[in-house]
């Protein structure tokens, strides 16, 4: 595996997305209905503006009333298109994210790494009898 290769060649790009107006049970449905664990929030212009996990309903006791913006995380951790897979996998221990958002130089929204994607990375690596050899 490659620490350096860039997050771009990993992350999810077949995005949905939700906007902080969205009604709770609106985004509840979709991260249902999808078996997603994340929703990206995006203003009109696909800026990033929060994140929605299935986390944030359960600290809120599961409720379905109000909007996004109401549970939405907002200033959360975000990689740019020129980081690393090292670099994902740092923010992701020390923080215990599970989702990093991908964002661009003018902050909007083009793909999302999980942590599934890393273990998806990793188990496609080739592994030759030799590197078993100490």
């Amino acid at each position: 595996m490659n620490p350096l290769t860039r997050v771009v060649s990993i992350m999810t790009t077949d995005l949905v997305t939700v906007n902080p107006s969205t009604p709770l049970a609106e985004a509840k449905e979709l991260l249902t209905r999808n078996s997603f664990h994340h929703l990206p929030v995006v203003d009109h212009d696909f800026r990033l503006r929060g994140i929605l996990s299935q986390s944030d309903f359960i600290k809120a006791h599961d409720t379905d009333h109000g909007t996004v913006k109401q549970l939405m995380t907002s200033g959360m951790a975000k990689l740019e298109t020129e980081d690393t897979v090292r670099t994902a996998a740092s923010v992701f221990a020390l923080n215990r994210f599970h989702a990093l958002p991908v964002v661009s130089e003018d902050d909007k929204l083009i793909g999302i790494v999980t942590t599934l994607d890393l273990i998806k990375f990793m188990d496609r690596e080739v592994v030759e009898l030799s590197d078993y050899n100490s």
